[in-house]
């Protein structure tokens, strides 16, 4: 590993009488940035380049002043201290007086301070400005050294897309690794619809048949694994891809008065619920072995419900209620009551997590706009998305911090908004 020399030059200070009290130890964001002009016009004047504003250096400065103007102590710091990039070079100019144009003066006028202002190997600065008992006191802190780190990624709610089709229900989806999305649908004919991301383009649309009578759920429970369900004239009807072609339909049975929704928390493991025809929720699941009977987990109904699992053996469930407020339930090794989530729904919701204690609500607002609700430790929202649906909306995540949101609009294209 390559040696670091440091070369400290430590200036003499500058003391120049005492002035007016500005807000006790309170940086001057103003008064910072006025000592880096006069610094680089300075510079400018003898033919230096000019010196950039280094964040890691403002911190230490700013630090340093704010300790000195405490203090009343006009005295250098330890000048590696708070530096966390790498230098090779670090130099340090501190001042105390009534004003920038005194204090800046003092320095360029003492040839310690005046060497370290127009160093040429020196290309970033940090001042901090702060006041107290003495007046201003400020540092100025020079380095040959790196630029600041990359800013930390802050993921983000990107713009609308319209990823076109026209489409008769509400977009489902799901994603079985980090470069994959799959959408279904269905069309004017009652047909199942699908569109697909492969890591660098939208697919499809193609066609798959069936003669639905609801929207489409759907669920991966690994790689290249894709479970659809829909009903057809109120029975549960399930069409699966298996890696190598589309199989199916099979007619599972039952009588829902909604569109399915599926959850999968392992391989071989899948759970479906739909509102039955007395308002209540129905549940049934599949073992790896074979399809269980329908179960009653009760509740009030209306419109299409919402499942995910965000880890082995749980579930959580999302319906709105007769009253159009969102409910949720969950399994954890046995099922929790019913919670109110509040809000005003016009449509069922829909549900996704990105993982273990995580889960993202969406529905649709009496003013037709996508609005979301999310957990992590507690229940955080309502928050407004935009748009403009026509339906209820689908929603998948692809990993952490990465959700994908699908509606249909008035146009009946399908539009996407992307967190990530």
């Amino acid at each position: 590993m390559r040696r670091i020399i440091a070369a400290l030059l430590i200036a003499l200070t500058c003391s120049i009488g005492l002035g007016a009290v500005h807000g006790a130890g309170a940086a001057d964001p103003g008064a910072e940035a006025d000592f880096a002009n006069r610094v680089n016009a300075l510079r400018a004047s003898v033919g230096r380049a000019p010196l950039g504003v280094h964040p890691v250096l403002t911190a230490k400065a700013e630090n340093w002043a704010a300790y000195m103007a405490g203090s009343g102590c006009l005295c250098h710091s330890n000048l590696p201290d708070g530096v966390t990039v790498a230098w090779t070079k670090l130099g340090e100019n501190i001042g105390r007086g009534p004003s920038v144009a005194s204090i800046n003066d003092a320095l360029v006028h003492s040839p310690l301070h005046y060497a370290n202002m127009v160093d040429p190997s020196f290309n970033w600065i940090g001042v901090g400005v702060a006041y107290g008992s003495g007046g201003l006191y400020v540092a100025e802190v020079f380095m040959n050294g790196a630029g600041p780190p990359a800013p930390a990624y802050v993921p983000s709610w990107k713009p609308w897309g319209a990823l076109g089709g026209s489409i008769s229900s509400a977009p489902a989806s799901s994603s079985w690794g980090p470069n994959r999305v799959d959408i279904f649908a269905t069309d004017s004919n009652n047909s199942l619809v699908h569109k697909w991301w492969d890591g660098y383009n939208w697919n499809g649309w193609e066609n798959l048949g069936g003669n639905l009578s609801d929207a489409a759920a759907v669920a991966s429970w690994s790689p290249n694994r894709i479970d659809v369900f829909s009903t057809s004239g109120g029975a549960l009807v399930h069409k699966w891809w298996d890696g190598f072609r589309w199989n199916g339909w099979e007619n599972l049975g039952g009588n829902l008065t909604s569109a399915p929704t599926v959850a999968a928390w392992s391989p071989n493991r899948l759970d479906v619920f739909g509102r039955a025809s007395n308002g209540t929720l129905a549940h049934k699941w599949w073992d790896g072995r074979a399809w269980s009977a329908w179960e009653s987990l009760g509740g009030g109904v209306a419109g299409d419900p919402a499942a995910v699992s965000w880890s082995g053996g749980r579930l959580d469930v999302f319906v709105r209620g007769t009253d159009n407020r969102l409910y949720h339930r969950w399994y954890g090794g046995g099922w929790a009551p019913w919670e109110s989530l509040g809000g005003t729904l016009t449509t069922g919701p829909t549900a996704t997590s990105w993982g273990a204690g995580r889960l993202d609500v969406f529905a649709r607002g009496t003013d037709n706009k996508l609005y979301h609700q999310w957990f992590g430790g507690q229940w955080i929202g309502w928050e407004s998305l935009g748009g403009d649906l026509s339906t209820g909306p689908g929603a998948t995540s692809q990993g952490p911090e990465q959700l994908n949101v699908f509606v249909r609009g008035t146009d009946k294209q399908v539009w996407q908004r992307a967190f990530r």
